[in-house]
This record gives C-alpha cells, sequence and structure tokens, in this order.
C-alpha cells in the first residue's frame, strides 16, 4: 500500500519513521511472483510469457543483501527529486563525489544481481514443473548503463559498449551451450524465437532467424550490420 502512495509514505513517515521506509515498489518481487505463478497455471497448455522487468532501472534500491558498497544515500535516482535526485551541472551531468559515484554503480550491480535471481527462480519454476525440456527460455535486455565510463551517467548519450553491448541468453529443446562472439540484433530475437517453437517467420518482420544458428546447423552471416542510435537530447543540443 505505501509504496503505490507516495504521499502517504512522506504522511506515515512524519509521525511515524518506523512504520515505512521511503523507497520505491519492489517490482521485481512482484512480477517474479506473477510469472511463476502464471507458469503453473499454464503448465499444461503452450503458452508465451513475456516478464518486463524494470530492474536494474532507476531508482536504485536493491534488497540488502545486494548491497556491497557502503554509502550515505540507500536510493539512487537521478532523474526524480523525490527520490534525492544529486545535482546536475549545465550540461545536465550529474555532480558527484567518487565514493559517491563508486556507491551509486554498486547499486545498480546489485539491482543486476537481484534480476538475475529472480529469472532464475522463474527457471527453477519450469525445472519442477518438467517444462525446461520443452520451454525456449530467452533473456535480454534493451540497453545498458553508462557510470561515468566515458563521461557521462545513464543511456542514450553515446554508442559505447556499456551501453549497446547487451546480453541475449538462449536455452531450450535443440539450443546447443556455446557462446556466439558475433554480433547480433534485437531485431532478430522475435523471428528466432517464433522458429525455434516451429511458427513461420513473418515477411515484415525485418530480424534475421538464429533458430539454425543456434541449434548449431548454420553459422552466422560474416560482417552483418547491426545499427543502433543515441537519443539522449541533451546531447543532441551539444
Amino acid at each position: 500500500l505505501f509504496s503505490s502512495f507516495p504521499v502517504l509514505q512522506d504522511a506515515f513517515m512524519a509521525m511515524c519513521p518506523a512504520v515505512v521506509r521511503k523507497r520505491p515498489a519492489d517490482t521485481t518481487r512482484v512480477l517474479t511472483a506473477y510469472a511463476t505463478e502464471y507458469v503453473r497455471r499454464h503448465q499444461h497448455e503452450p503458452f508465451f510469457l513475456w516478464v518486463h522487468y524494470m530492474d536494474p532501472h532507476g531508482p536504485y534500491d536493491p534488497p540488502d543483501r545486494f548491497r556491497s558498497v557502503p554509502g550515505d544515500q540507500r536510493v539512487f535516482c537521478p532523474s526524480d527529486p523525490y527520490w534525492g535526485a544529486p545535482p546536475t551541472d549545465e550540461h545536465g551531468d550529474i555532480i558527484l563525489a567518487d565514493k559517491d559515484r563508486t556507491h551509486a554503480e554498486s547499486l545498480y550491480y546489485g539491482e543486476v544481481r537481484y534480476v538475475d535471481e529472480a529469472i532464475g527462480r522463474v527457471a527453477a519454476k519450469l525445472d519442477a514443473l518438467g517444462l525446461d525440456d520443452r520451454t525456449v527460455l530467452c533473456v535480454t535486455s534493451d540497453h545498458g548503463e553508462e557510470f561515468w565510463d566515458h563521461g557521462r551517467h545513464g543511456h542514450g548519450q553515446s554508442l559505447f559498449n556499456e551501453l549497446t553491448r547487451v546480453p541475449l541468453i538462449l536455452t531450450g529443446p535443440g539450443v546447443v551451450r556455446r557462446t556466439i562472439s558475433e554480433p547480433v540484433s534485437g531485431l532478430d530475437v522475435i523471428p528466432t524465437l517464433a522458429s525455434l517453437v516451429g511458427i513461420e517467420p513473418q515477411p515484415a518482420w525485418r530480424g534475421q532467424d538464429l533458430a539454425d544458428v543456434v541449434r548449431q546447423e548454420s553459422s552466422l552471416a560474416p560482417k552483418r550490420p547491426c545499427f543502433t542510435q543515441a537519443t539522449n537530447p541533451i546531447v543532441a543540443r551539444e
């Protein structure tokens, strides 16, 4: 209840701080509970389940067991003053001391580990129900985050690896366990998943069907171009 009504949080914290802690809702816990229950309910029929975790994402506020670096700021959210957004300079860049930057980055990686554990719980449910050998599981992300690697924090401002190189993990019937080092595109996810479950890819899909590649029945086309773009309006004005 408190996590859904920030004004209610403030009122109760003013009267009795021990009653509620000022923090965002734990969407990872809620999504994992829904996902595992969905799998249980639909275990005897074909299903498609898309679980969209918002962690790791601002505000960074992982559970205590995933916190590794001490710091004064429990929640790090550079885009929202409600959660204590740090000051910025005239270019919109965050002003933080080195120790605070290290702490902020540790909170992000804490959320990465938290989501990793959550995905493991969904996979474990598939295993417990005997579905793992007939279910295709795909784990990927839309982007990464920069933590002042090239002068800024966040994403959208550049095309460096920390922003554009994200995981694409596939497992399921016929998928060979190996690492593919050549770049592929997010556009390839839908036609590949469709092909792996026996659905003919649609002509309108612009991505490449990688089903034969992950089955190790063919090789990835060499020097295939993959496109991405930066969209940060602050950088665009400079």
